[in-house]
Formats: structure tokens, C-alpha cells, sequence
């Protein structure tokens, strides 16, 4: 067994015992978040959040089904090596997708809600979809906003390229 191998196993089991315990305590939130809101919205109510939510994370995980992961790693890789232009052109490219992608989105939960709605037999629950909607894209900006806080921060980065 290499040297190398050696050094990234245990990075991998801290990374991977992280994310568990992460998932685990985002669960445990989340039962004592739908506890107290089932008291304040009632069966229906909380019918018509479960399919708006249902529709919402639909999207957001084919929004961030580990296409930001790939971008942090391929930036990394291109800062590492000093090509400022690359990460420039990774940027506008990935905001370009990260856009569309999350307008598309919100465009489907906006102007589909009635008949995505009717499709998951609850016809009522259409205005919930639809607002969902505007949380979504003022998210999709936001999520933006923080992956790529622009190239200018990359510009003086004055340690790249100076390794």
C-alpha cells in the first residue's frame, strides 16, 4: 500500500463519519420542525406542504446533485496551477448552468403548479407549489452567490501561482 493511499484512508472515513452525523442531526431537526408546524397547520395544511416540499426537493437535488462539487474541484485544480483565465471561464460558464437550471426550475414549479398539483391528486395544494417557486429561485440566486463570490476574488489571490 502506497504512502498516499495511506494518508487519504483516513481522511475518507472522517469525511464520510461527518457527513453521517450531519445527516442524522438535519434529520432530527427536521422532526422537531414538523412536529409543532402539524399543530399549526393541520392535516391539510401539512398535505399541501408535503407536495409542495415534495416538488421542491425534486428539483433542488437535480439542481445540486454534485455539480457544485465537481465545479469547487475542477476551480481548485485550475487555481492550484495559476490559470486565472480558466477559473474566469469555469465561472461564467457554471453560473450560466446554475442560472438555467434553477430558472428552469422555478419557471416548472411557477407556471405547472396547477398541473403538478392535479398530478399528485391534490388539486389544493397548487398555490403552495407556486410559492415554492419564488423560495426556490431566490435560493437559486443565493446558492450562487456563495459558490462563485466572483472572479475578481481570484484575481488577487496573490498565492496562486507562487507555490
Amino acid at each position: 500500500m502506497s504512502e498516499q493511499t495511506k494518508t487519504k484512508e483516513p481522511r475518507l472515513i472522517v469525511g464520510v463519519m461527518v457527513l453521517m452525523i450531519s445527516n442524522i442531526i438535519v434529520k432530527l431537526i427536521g422532526v422537531l420542525f414538523k412536529i409543532p408546524l402539524h399543530n399549526l397547520l393541520g392535516d391539510a395544511g401539512m398535505g399541501y406542504f408535503n407536495a409542495a416540499y415534495s416538488v421542491f426537493t425534486t428539483l433542488y437535488l437535480v439542481s445540486t446533485s454534485g455539480l457544485p462539487t465537481a465545479i469547487s474541484m475542477i476551480v481548485s485544480r485550475s487555481r492550484i496551477l495559476g490559470r486565472k483565465k480558466q477559473v474566469n471561464k469555469i465561472f461564467s460558464t457554471a453560473l450560466l448552468i446554475f442560472v438555467v437550471v434553477g430558472t428552469l426550475g422555478s419557471c416548472l414549479m411557477f407556471f405547472g403548479s396547477s398541473v403538478i398539483a392535479e398530478m399528485m391528486g391534490s388539486p389544493g395544494a397548487a398555490q403552495s407549489i407556486n410559492d415554492s417557486a419564488y423560495a426556490s429561485s431566490c435560493r437559486n440566486i443565493k446558492f450562487c452567490k456563495r459558490l462563485f463570490p466572483g472572479p475578481s476574488e481570484y484575481d488577487s489571490d496573490s498565492s496562486v501561482g507562487n507555490h
